[in-house]
């Protein structure tokens, strides 16, 4: 019973410490979200601090369009191996519905949204990034809206090769991160 003691001891601690490090996070993106003047510094912040808190193969940061009828992509960290692909420029540049199955789903909801890449393929009507990440041996689509006071004004991609690649902890501040 000692060690059983001392074994949720640890785990009270350790809980602790994930948590501590999870709001000095938050404070920390906080702080350099509402210091970020130009679309370079929100690219630094995703490719350097939250690199650090979440793998992810891919990641595009998609915002709607003034029009209120297409979302476009505004910051990208991509493997090399995407960058190179022949009609990336094209997918990246181009002007996608927000009510295109994934975009709108994705911001009508306060969690993230986890797509099976194969099951997305199988519809009829998709946007073609499913095409272009999925020739791309992405597997999984996570998505996370994004907001400010409630409204939702994009979303965040992150495309991963691996299904269930995310920990329930990471997507939690995923989350928290997304909406704040």
């Amino acid at each position: 019973t000692q060690q059983t003691a001392t074994g949720d001891y640890e785990n009270t601690l350790r809980s602790l410490k994930e948590s501590e490090e999870e709001k000095s996070l938050l404070l920390l993106l906080s702080k350099d979200i509402t210091s970020s003047r130009t679309k370079k510094d929100i690219q630094q912040i995703v490719s350097e601090r939250l690199a650090k808190y979440f793998r992810f193969n891919e990641i595009m940061i998609c915002l709607d369009n003034s029009d209120n009828l297409t979302h476009t992509n505004y910051i990208h960290t991509i493997t090399e191996e995407t960058m190179n692909h022949p009609n990336f420029a094209k997918g990246a540049s181009m002007k996608y519905y927000i009510n295109d199955g994934i975009h709108n789903v994705i911001q009508q909801t306060d969690e993230q949204v986890i797509f099976d890449m194969y099951e997305l393929m199988r519809r009829p009507n998709r946007p073609y990034y499913v095409d272009f990440f999925y020739e791309n041996n992405v597997n999984e689509l996570i998505g996370f809206p994004v907001r400010v006071n409630n409204k939702s004004f994009g979303a965040i991609y992150v495309y991963v090769k691996e299904k269930r690649f995310f920990t329930e902890q990471q997507l939690q501040l995923a989350r928290a991160v997304c909406s704040h």
